[in-house]
């Protein structure tokens, strides 16, 4: 289903926005501590916010019937996840995720406890604590600095750090969510390029060459997917090539390559998402933001704060 504005406001007007502040990736926000946590505590904290946000909301003039959760990036893959949690049911019945969703590549840590050991071994908590697999105490001991200090290092196009999930693939998750996953409306939007920082400021302005293109593109395959890797790149190239120009400029590849990042890692994982959610009879729409300011430096591109 798609709708307009009206559609997903309807006669509705802003009462009360408020800013949700969680744990970050340094401060264990998605950090997994122990085998008996089964989400992250940064996706504890929104909901505890969204608790206070329903109980107390009438007192500042908003309606608690009418909660929105909005969330972008990796907010938006966490928004996500509280969208298809039974624990979140009644706490919001709008949910707009902006350039992100669960099902991207680079939305979920691949490897939760993998990074918890390598967290462990570079702090010094896998022997002072006295659960290996719980560095809760550990962690409250050190400086604050030591924790923000440390960037574990992902494989590109991916992240080492953020949300998780514990049982499920998140497509699976998805295709089998109940409340609130049915019920909430959702929204769902896209910039043109979503991945413009996915190529250093001299590709953006003199363009890439072919070679670098398809270097590029083999290790987005080969970090984002795990079967077929040949034939997905080479759908990919032959998709993302303008095969009507014989010579191709540096510029017209850096353009095709940025296509190509954008479709794979946020556009078609948000088209996705926008029909598995709609397919079962749920409110769903979709927007795309084109919108290229005077100072911009490259056409219809996301400044991301």
């Amino acid at each position: 289903m798609v709708g307009g504005a009206n559609s997903w406001c309807g006669e509705c007007r802003i009462e009360c926005i408020d800013t949700l502040e969680l744990r970050s990736a340094s401060e264990r926000g998605f950090l997994r501590a122990g085998s008996g946590v089964d989400t992250p505590l940064a996706m504890g904290d929104v909901m505890a916010a969204l608790r206070w946000i329903k109980e107390n909301i009438g007192s500042f003039g908003g309606d608690p019937k009418r909660v929105t959760l909005m969330g972008h990036d990796t907010g938006a893959a966490l928004a996500n996840l509280l969208l298809i949690s039974p624990q979140a049911k009644g706490l919001f019945c709008r949910v707009a995720l902006v350039s992100g969703s669960i099902l991207s590549p680079w939305a979920i840590s691949q490897d939760p406890i993998g990074l918890r050991e390598r967290v462990s071994n570079e702090l010094g908590c896998k022997n002072s604590a006295p659960n290996k697999e719980d560095l809760v105490r550990c962690l409250r001991g050190l400086p604050l600095s030591a924790i923000i200090n440390l960037r574990p290092t992902p494989p590109r196009f991916l992240t080492a750090i953020g949300p998780w999930t514990s049982r499920v693939e998140p497509s699976v998750a998805v295709e089998g969510a109940g409340e609130p996953f049915l019920s909430s409306q959702l929204l769902l939007g896209t910039t043109s390029t979503e991945s413009y920082l996915d190529l250093n400021n001299q590709d953006i302005q003199y363009g890439i060459e072919e070679d670098q293109r398809n270097r590029v593109l083999r290790t987005y395959v080969r970090n984002a997917y795990v079967y077929h890797l040949n034939e997905i790149f080479s759908t990919v190239r032959n998709e993302y090539t303008d095969w009507e120009k014989p010579i191709q400029h540096p510029i017209n590849l850096r353009d095709s390559t940025l296509e190509a990042l954008s479709d794979g890692h946020t556009v078609a994982p948000l088209l996705r998402l926008a029909y598995l959610h709609s397919r079962r009879g749920a409110p769903t729409y979709f927007y795309h933001f084109n919108y290229q300011t005077k100072e911009s430096d490259y056409p219809q591109v996301e400044i991301r704060y």
